[in-house]
């Protein structure tokens, strides 16, 4: 039994190993957290159960049991995971959103767990028939996780908009991308949502566009109607017939909903083009699509640097001439983020990305590119900063610190050493973003989101470290930049909502627009000379760098309040970092008191009152639904404090983790394996698969056991894996019973064989963005007996086999969303197991296996690959052998094989919303050459293989990515025969070598 796909649904991103966790509860969450977090552990807690109280109703449910929160603290991703298997568990993620990801938000850590919350809430409904076979077979059925993704999505990034006070399905920048499509006639249709869509807007499809789709209904048909179609999901007997669903609740299938909402966009949607007269025509520079964003001029003017992502390639930083439109420069690979600085004369580029610094730490840090030696340095490491800016007059290098619910600013110097925090988040003021010096480096200006997630623009005084607020407005103020002169600071909004460019000039105390474009202007760059203005601009199918003239005497007036507030000094520690937690919110507790208040873990059966409203939540959905619409009134702060004041969860005392209580197995899976021999049938095996993982992924097992009715006795198979410290550890066994034969013709005679088999291992990770190894040690043991006296009537005697066996495997390849398979890197596996009579083995049996494959791009985005691989195994159960040929046997082989790959045909389109997606279409060629014989220094038996295949990328049940290959090969030399085959490659372990392999590298009889 191939345990891969239970591993897969069990395992999650693990934390780090060592590190200690406790965990506290309240009626309906139970916050696991790493030492140290207590104040943002309770904090959550509280939050989790005010979101209960107020997105439970809603959607009719209440999980039994409770939900497993885990908080990390490890990574600087800013995002978070839920899942309903095999427990109820959500992985936070509490960094702050960088502002290139336009993530709206009045509360980031409420608009979190109220997302994710929503997952839990929606993805483990189970109603009439299904939670039938739910109370039969477990926690294994969940009719509403086999929804398209953009409806999953959809429903928690619209609960997050209705809810918490902002949200992606009422942002500026959610609309620009709703209107632009409509506009320029790019709307997707809807069976582009039934797959995995990779070309713009790519991972922001299922959340934008599934949360607007939601507001349309919403607005439309009724504000319960979301959340009754998914209420009414959860009791389909049947998976993928979304449309039946909406059918039966709104006389009316999804395609057609589609369309509606797309001609009301077309409707609501302005022209194209210009808006102003006053604002001149931008110039593009670039025409590359996708995310093209953060464009700095060089010190000298003629040269501009930025980041690109597409889905085509490996996130990057170019150069391109800012004269003329030139074709693209690539400096050098990036992993993440979108903004970078020019460091001391124009002579290198300083910039921060995302990297692994342990096997599950992901720490965002500083680097420099050196532009004439084309030399890449790291500058620190595990110091969790970004937006780096580099001062105009001094070595120093300005940067956002990140930390658990908050950041600071801090200046460092230019080799990214000496840290000095000259701001701190605060409670009013969490967040701060892109630094950037002034012109005379004795000012910082930089955009931060206050305690309502408005995003504004401040002032700070490096000498004084006074700072000013310069801007307040309920748009997104962001991406600040100086004019050379000094006198201008140039950054991007969405007051009028939309954004575009405005000024705001320190001296006079005034703000003028730049900029007046339907469709967005992002990201400013003032041109050392003060001549022209470079920003991002945007269209359906992405974003591109444009400039404009610098003309401020035609920049038009704002009038807006005075908003120049002094804010006061931002205290630091002594050495420059402080280490005391954020204090945010009404929820901060005594760690080791326990709240005698109750009333928020009423569940559905209980009303919990709110006190400036005097209503309660009643039975009816539209009842509930006016109450929550009633909590984001004016005046009130967008995320209930008037729930909060009057709804105090109860939070027990923190206790240390323990994962045996998440280790129970809560479902079982029944299966089947049938034998025959010979064309006669043998029996069958049945049984049951279970398992767990702990909510902190150190532990989990899988366990198969089943009973033979052919061998009349009881088999089965275990595995366990610890990733509670490094290495990670693994042991598995199986007791099963294979079917076998004896002789030839007539005297052919059937037996059972018992098998019995056990495997010990230790794996050494070593990981990183752009290239992994991973080193096993392990230990095998085998032993097989006749069940009964062999049809010669030998006298049965059973076989040992023990032995080690060690794995070394290197993977440095790259593999995108619109390429054909893998395009570029190198993949190396070298193994060796032994059995050994030392060790009790009854013979000595030696194999092993050297492989490598270099895939590089062609022209027109196609690919190539190279690869040569030897093995030796003495009885022949494993081979490299070319294609066209059968089966060969021989104790040594090689092989050498090229394989060339077109330029995809790009296709990303399904069958309405059926759980069909054709991604992509391309064609291979190959060709073999194999060398074989019982010696290695006697190679022989020069045969040499041709083909090609046709390769279907897909995406299966709206999330599973298939890879199907119809091949030929026919086989050059006289033993040679012209075979057709099709395979199906899972793509999360396929390496674009179109070749038979094993996921192991031995295979196992």
């Amino acid at each position: 039994m191939n345990p891969l796909i239970f591993y897969l649904l069990l395992s999650l991103l693990a934390v780090p190993p060592g590190q200690k966790f406790y965990r506290l509860e309240t009626g309906h969450f139970v916050v696991n957290f790493p030492a140290g977090q207590e104040n943002l552990a309770t904090e959550i807690a509280g939050i989790a159960e005010d979101v209960h109280r107020r997105l439970s109703p809603l959607l009719q449910y209440s999980p039994p049991g409770k939900t497993q929160i885990v908080l990390t603290t490890h990574t600087d991703i800013s995002n978070g995971l839920a899942t309903p298997f095999p427990l109820n568990t959500i992985e936070l993620y509490p960094a702050p959103p960088p502002v290139e990801s336009f993530l709206a938000y009045r509360d980031w850590l409420y608009t979190l767990i109220l997302h994710e919350y929503t997952h839990i809430l929606h993805l483990d409904q189970a109603r009439g028939v299904p939670a039938v076979f739910r109370k039969i077979f477990g926690r294994v059925i969940f009719p509403n996780s086999v929804e398209p993704t953009w409806l999953i999505e959809g429903i928690a990034a619209h609960a997050e908009t209705e809810l918490g006070g902002k949200g992606r399905g009422r942002h500026p920048f959610s609309d620009l991308l709703l209107q632009t499509a409509a506009r320029e006639k790019r709307f997707p249709a809807i069976d582009r949502g039934s797959g995995v869509l990779a070309s713009w807007p790519g991972g922001k499809y299922p959340y934008i566009f599934g949360s607007g789709f939601y507001r349309y209904l919403s607005e439309t048909y009724g504000a319960e109607v979301p959340y009754r179609l998914e209420i009414s999901h959860s009791r389909m007997i049947l998976p993928f017939l979304i449309s039946l669903n909406s059918k039966n609740i709104l006389g009316k299938n999804y395609p057609a909903l589609w369309r509606e909402w797309e001609k009301s966009l077309q409707a609501e949607s302005p022209p194209p083009g210009v808006s102003t007269d006053e604002t001149p025509e931008p110039r593009p520079l670039t025409a590359s699509h996708e995310f093209t964003y953060g464009g700095r001029y060089s010190p000298s003017g003629r040269e501009i640097v930025y980041t690109r992502e597409t889905p085509r390639e490996y996130p990057g930083i170019f150069s391109v001439s800012s004269a003329q439109p030139s074709s693209p420069r690539k400096l050098v690979l990036r992993n993440s983020g979108a903004t970078l600085a020019f460091g001391p004369e124009g002579k290198s580029l300083i910039f921060a990305q995302e990297e692994i610094n342990w096997k599950t730490e992901i720490v965002s840090d500083l680097y420099r590119f050196d532009l004439e030696e084309k030399r890449l340095v790291r500058l620190t490491r595990g110091r969790h900063l970004t937006y780096p800016d580099y001062s105009p007059v001094r070595d120093s290098i300005a940067a956002t610190r990140l930390k658990p619910g908050r950041s600071e600013i801090v200046l460092l110097d230019g080799e990214g050493d000496n840290p000095e925090t000259v701001w701190s988040g605060t409670a009013e003021l969490p967040f701060a973003f892109e630094p950037r010096f002034s012109p005379d480096g004795k000012n910082l200006v930089f955009s931060a989101a206050d305690s309502s997630g408005n995003l504004d623009l401040y002032l700070l005084d490096l000498s004084t470290r006074n700072l000013e607020r310069l801007t307040s407005d309920p748009g997104d103020d962001i991406s600040p930049t100086w004019s050379p002169d000094g006198k201008e600071i140039v950054f991007s909004s969405s007051r009028n909502g939309k954004y575009n460019i405005y000024a705001y000039s320190p001296a006079g105390k005034n703000f003028r627009q730049v900029t007046n474009l339907e469709t967005g202007a992002f990201a400013p760059a003032v041109s050392p000379d003060g001549k022209e203005i470079l920003f991002s601009g945007y269209g359906a199918s992405g974003f591109d760098l444009f400039t404009i003239p610098c003309e401020p005497e035609k920049w038009q007036p704002v009038q807006t309040e005075n908003t120049n507030d002094q804010l006061p000094n931002s205290p630091s520690t002594p050495n420059g970092i402080s280490e005391q937690e954020p204090q945010r919110g009404n929820y901060q507790t005594e760690l080791h008191q326990k709240s005698l208040s109750f009333d928020c873990h009423s569940g559905l059966d209980r009303a919990c009152p709110v006190l400036d409203t005097g209503e309660s939540i009643s039975s009816g959905l539209d009842s509930r639904w006016s109450l929550s619409r009633t909590l984001m009134r004016d005046g009130n702060d967008g995320i209930g404090n008037n729930i909060k004041q009057g709804c105090t969860p109860s939070i027990s005392s923190p206790v240390k983790y323990s994962p045996w209580s998440s280790l129970i197995p809560r479902f079982w899976i029944p299966f089947f394996s049938f034998f025959q021999t010979s064309g006669e049938w043998r029996g069958m095996a049945a049984g049951i698969i279970t398992g767990a993982r702990d909510v902190l992924g150190r532990h989990l097992y899988i366990l198969n056991p089943f009973y033979h009715s052919g061998a009349k006795r009881a088999g089965g198979y275990i595995y366990y894996e610890e990733d509670s410290f490094y290495p990670r550890f693994s042991l598995s066994a199986s007791l099963d019973y294979l079917p076998e034969e004896w002789g030839q013709g007539e005297s052919r005679r059937f037996f059972w064989l018992h098998s019995q088999k056990s495997r010990a291992a230790a794996i050494f990770p070593f990981l990183s963005y752009q290239k992994s190894a991973a080193f096993e040690l392990a230990f095998n043991q085998t032993y097989k007996k006749p069940l009964s006296v062999l049809p010669s009537g030998e006298k049965p005697q059973p076989l040992w086999l023990l032995g080690p066996e060690v794995t070394f495997i290197y993977d440095s390849t790259q593999a995108f969303p619109l390429s054909p398979g893998t395009v570029q890197g190198q993949w190396v596996i070298f193994g060796m197991e032994n059995t050994l009579r030392a060790l009790g083995s009854e013979v000595n049996i030696n194999r092993f296996r050297a492989d490598e494959i270099l895939f590089f791009p062609l022209p027109a985005r196609a690919a190539a690959s190279l690869r040569a691989g030897i093995g030796y195994q003495p009885d022949s159960s494993y081979q490299l052998y070319p294609r066209g040929y059968p089966d060969l046997s021989a104790k040594y082989a090689v092989l050498v094989g090229l394989n060339l790959k077109t330029m995809p045909w790009v296709i990303e389109r399904g069958l309405s919303t059926l759980p069909v997606y054709l991604n992509l279409v391309y064609a291979s060629v190959f060709s073999d050459l194999g060398l074989s014989g019982a010696d290695l220094y006697e190679l022989h038996s020069f045969r040499v293989g041709v083909g090609g295949s046709l390769n279907l990328k897909t995406t299966l049940g709206y999330a599973i990515p298939v890879l199907f290959q119809f091949s030929f090969a026919r086989g050059l030399n006289r033993d040679g025969e012209t075979q057709f085959y099709a395979t199906m490659n899972y793509e999360l372990w396929n390496l674009g070598y179109e070749h038979r392999r094993s996921p192991e590298i031995f295979p196992r009889r």
